[in-house]
């Protein structure tokens, strides 16, 4: 269960995610490589995906036993999600909310997962409350972040609840979408203990 919620304390509002959206289809529509390669071995459970955006990476989760729920501000995101997952049969296992991790409430996550997110400092205190103890966080994003945006390194750094471990840099191929041009992210899974 999900409410909708403002990106507070953002310069992207969820009407800029949208207007991105609604532009045209935005990424692969694959998985992203390091949620394959990092969670592959993770015990299936419950899992949040944070700004879920055309809904690949749900889709996978929720292929792979995963009980998913799948937030994004975009209205136009979450419907090709949905979309995605009733194409691939998983739209039983993930629920769909146009929100941010402030909409999510109380509920806790064995795995949260966060991909190229414009995660702010004043967020991570939210972000470490949805892992569930025992639980992970995936965070992933681009080598080289700029402004007051968090880098996985950052995140790192400043964690309170979770410990750390592990911290990489990866390469990846990306063949089309608007992820094509970036090679490579910075990896961060961090426990609950």
């Amino acid at each position: 269960m999900c409410w909708r919620t403002p990106l507070s304390g953002h310069n992207h509002l969820p009407e800029d995610f949208e207007a991105v959206y609604a532009s045209g289809v935005q990424w692969s529509g694959n998985p992203n490589q390091a949620l394959i390669r990092e969670a592959q071995d993770f015990i299936p459970g419950s899992a949040i995906d944070v700004g879920c955006g055309e809904g690949a990476d749900s889709v996978w989760l929720a292929e792979r036993g995963w009980k998913v729920l799948a937030i994004d501000p975009a209205p136009t995101a979450i419907r090709r999600a949905r979309e995605l997952a009733v194409q691939r049969g998983v739209d039983k296992r993930i629920e769909f909310c146009e929100a941010t991790i402030q909409g999510v409430g109380e509920q806790t996550f064995d795995l949260v997962s966060c991909f190229y997110l414009p995660m702010k400092a004043e967020e991570l205190a939210t972000l470490e409350s949805l892992v569930a103890p025992g639980g992970n966080l995936l965070f992933v994003h681009h080598e080289h972040v700029h402004g007051d945006i968090m880098s996985p390194r950052a995140v790192a750094d400043a964690l309170t609840t979770l410990k750390v471990i592990e911290l990489k840099s990866t390469e990846r191929e990306v063949a089309g979408g608007a992820g094509a041009h970036h090679t490579v992210d910075e990896v961060l899974i961090a426990r609950k203990a």
